[in-house]
């Protein structure tokens, strides 16, 4: 800047260095306050005005900008990297960026077009030193990203390979197929032309040429007031019918729930012609996708339940406990017991001290030698090596087969 050789100290530029240098000062620091010279520099002679003030300000200055521009962010990373050559048909605005001669500038004040390139106007920036830098960079940046990516899709990966795990394992456990085997209707059965026969594995074999609707009842089980069957993979919102087989999408042959009946169906339509093709009929829950392998059925905790309650029953129907017989000497003796057979064993058997078998005697004391055999509605025990009288109760099962 040419500042004229001014003669006269008073005509000297201080007021217009004091006035940039506070707008220097706003600018850079919004929170600045103009500072009040009749009350903190209260100068009388111009010769003093305000020097050590206007040295103070600029080291502040120095400190708070030491090159005119804003802290260096992503923005400003990102826009410098895109930058285009000078344009000297094209206006800029403040903080724009353009390349020249391998540096990035950034524009310091507005610009407007027409003008030739004015480098007073621009600041080169530290990322403009070196564009081969800033590649290198660019490439460091982008293998950390890839590794981050690769790393979180193998964790994306690990998860999903847990949920479908989790689908398998639950499958096995009883909830992936809802149709109890064996079915309700008997392997052999005919209608409307149509044969099936019910394979070991839960499969059902299908031969013949319809007549007529045909219909296989795998079951009679409430799955809710809405039909579906196998042709869709959309089932009632909570279960869905998959039928595994060659014939598992097509609308002749096809598994279906009719809620009218509860009954679960394999359904042939009629004019079809089925020569040996096996299938197996699955209900599912809905959300389980992409079912491929057939499960037989696997019975419910309640259901085992159940059935060992029943089963316990059958056992003590079964179970013959004979009257308590007193012994007092060596020999054979014959005892009643309505229901008895051959077929029947001796389970065990108790020996007391009293008549109403509540006091038993240790094992093998008595001494003696007991056997006992069982025929139609009577049981014969017989005793030797006798030591001393007891009383005997026998509880027989049937033989298993």
């Amino acid at each position: 800047m040419y500042f004229q050789p001014y003669g006269d100290e008073q005509q000297l530029n201080l007021n217009w260095i004091i006035n940039e240098i506070i707008n220097l000062h706003k600018q850079l620091d919004p929170d600045y306050e103009t500072p009040s010279f009749t009350q903190i520099y209260p100068y009388s002679n111009l010769n003093r005005l305000n020097l050590d003030w206007i040295l103070s300000e600029l080291k502040a200055l120095k400190e708070l900008a030491p090159e005119p521009a804003p802290p260096l962010d992503i923005q400003a990373v990102a826009e410098a990297l895109v930058a285009l050559p000078f344009d000297s048909t094209k206006s800029y605005q403040i903080f724009d960026y353009i390349s020249r001669d391998g540096e990035i500038w950034r524009a310091t004040e507005p610009i407007a077009a027409g003008g030739e390139w004015d480098e007073t106007k621009w600041f080169k920036t530290k990322l403009g030193t070196d564009l081969a830098v800033l590649d290198r960079w660019i490439n460091t940046i982008n293998n950390s990203l890839s590794a981050e990516i690769e790393a979180r899709q193998n964790a994306d990966n690990s998860m999903q390979n847990q949920i479908d795990g989790e689908a398998y394992i639950r499958g096995k456990t009883g909830v992936k197929n809802f149709i109890p085997y064996p079915y309700t209707t008997a392997s052999g059965y005919s209608e409307a032309g149509i044969t099936y026969t019910v394979e070991n594995d839960g499969g059902i074999t299908i031969n013949g040429t319809s007549t007529g609707w045909s219909y296989f009842t795998c079951v009679r089980k409430r799955f809710g007031n809405l039909a579906f069957n196998s042709t869709n993979i959309a089932g009632n919102g909570v279960y869905k019918a998959v039928l595994i087989g060659a014939v598992s999408t097509t609308s002749t042959v096809y598994l279906g729930y009719y809620p009218n009946t509860n009954a679960v169906q394999l359904t042939v339509a009629p004019n079809v012609t089925m020569n040996n093709i096996t299938v197996y009929p699955m209900i599912c829950y809905e959300e389980e996708i992409d079912v491929t392998d057939f499960e037989l059925y696997a019975k419910t905790n309640r259901e085992l339940t159940e059935e060992n309650a029943s089963l316990l029953g059958s056992i003590n129907s079964v179970c013959l406990r004979a009257a308590v017989k007193t012994i007092s000497a060596n020999g054979t003796s014959s005892n009643t017991l309505t229901g008895l057979t051959a077929d029947h064993v001796v389970g065990n058997w108790g020996m007391f001290s009293d008549a109403a078998c509540t006091t038993p005697i240790p094992e093998n004391s008595p001494t003696c030698d007991i056997t006992i055999t069982a025929a139609a509605n009577s049981w014969t025990v017989t005793i030797a090596n006798f030591s001393s009288s007891f009383y005997l109760r026998p509880t027989f099962i049937l033989k298993q087969n």
